[in-house]
């Protein structure tokens, strides 16, 4: 989680191209739209989501209740938005809190739900919690905006509730972050696809447009490419030579060693896969003592099945 200025998150709501209408059809429940914020921080973000959508509950009133709630049943009920904003420190959720709810005197607070735990813990809560309702609504989620460092740990999960065409975006202070979730969209087949990569920063009006890809170079392929043919005929040539002699030039013993030998690097390079695997890569201009706003955005879009 990186500290969200003001300019950077006028662009993550404009991007989000968020429609916040009221509904007009009789016999829907609950709110139609449903944004959620992974990673809520300061609270800058979630005013701005907040304000975002106040036209669909622009009627709805905000009259605090008895039991000294922010929110209180009824409001939820008959709101037609909601910014859900998730994160995992207590702290700097109650501290959001405050912070929404002091802003113009709470005009804001009826249209955003805290939360403190973690993004997929709140996933699975959600959908069971509709499931017990008779809900049918798997893919609940309008747009989704993770600002955490983990982030590509939650895409599968997240992305399992977000509705076809929705957005789901990142925002992050390393580009290796948006790396680690090109990666793992790639590698799991999450059903997104990449629209666009922004690098954010100061005197970088609507952002500068990065071009981040997973591809395999032509050295790669071709070194492939000769190593299976190289080990193609070696095995052709060993076939051969045994059929030849009885005598046997080439021992199971011998075989077996190298297979040991291969089976030790494997392992070796397991463990060393391993131990890369616990790390991040931090890439990030050196600027004074901190870097002061920008980052880098990454959106996607949710693929329907027949997309696929």
């Amino acid at each position: 989680m990186k500290r969200v200025y003001p300019a950077d998150a006028s662009l993550v709501v404009s991007l989000l191209d968020i429609h916040a209408t009221c509904r007009t059809a009789e016999g829907q429940k609950g709110p139609a739209l449903e944004i959620l914020e992974a990673g809520t921080g300061h609270g800058a973000l979630t005013l701005h989501l907040a304000r975002s959508i106040h036209a669909a509950n622009a009627s709805v009133s905000t009259v605090q209740n008895s039991n000294n709630k922010l929110v209180s049943n009824s409001v939820r009920s008959a709101r037609q938005a909601v910014i859900h904003t998730v994160d995992i420190s207590p702290h700097y959720s109650e501290h959001a809190k405050k912070i929404v709810h002091g802003f113009r005197r709470g005009l804001y607070t009826k249209n955003v739900e805290f939360y403190a735990e973690g993004v997929s813990q709140w996933v699975n809560k959600q959908t069971l919690k509709r499931q017990s309702e008779d809900k049918d609504d798997k893919s609940f989620l309008s747009h989704a905006v993770l600002d955490m460092p983990d982030a590509h740990q939650h895409l599968a999960k997240v992305a399992s509730v977000l509705c076809s065409q929705g957005n789901l975006m990142l925002f992050n202070p390393s580009i290796t972050q948006i790396i680690n979730a090109v990666d793992t969209i790639k590698r799991y087949k999450v059903p997104l696809y990449l629209d666009r990569v922004l690098e954010l920063g100061p005197h970088m009006t609507g952002g500068k447009a990065w071009d981040v890809r997973s591809v395999k170079p032509r050295t790669s392929l071709r070194a492939e490419q000769e190593k299976s043919s190289s080990a193609s005929n070696g095995n052709s040539t060993k076939d051969a030579a045994g059929t030849k002699s009885n005598s046997g030039t080439i021992e199971i013993t011998d075989i077996d060693e190298s297979q040991t030998s291969a089976t030790q690097n494997a392992g070796n390079d397991e463990g060393l896969s391993e131990y890369g695997r616990s790390f991040e890569m931090i890439c990030r201009p050196k600027k004074y003592a901190r870097v002061v706003g920008g980052g880098f955005l990454g959106l996607w879009k949710k693929q329907s099945p027949r997309e696929l």
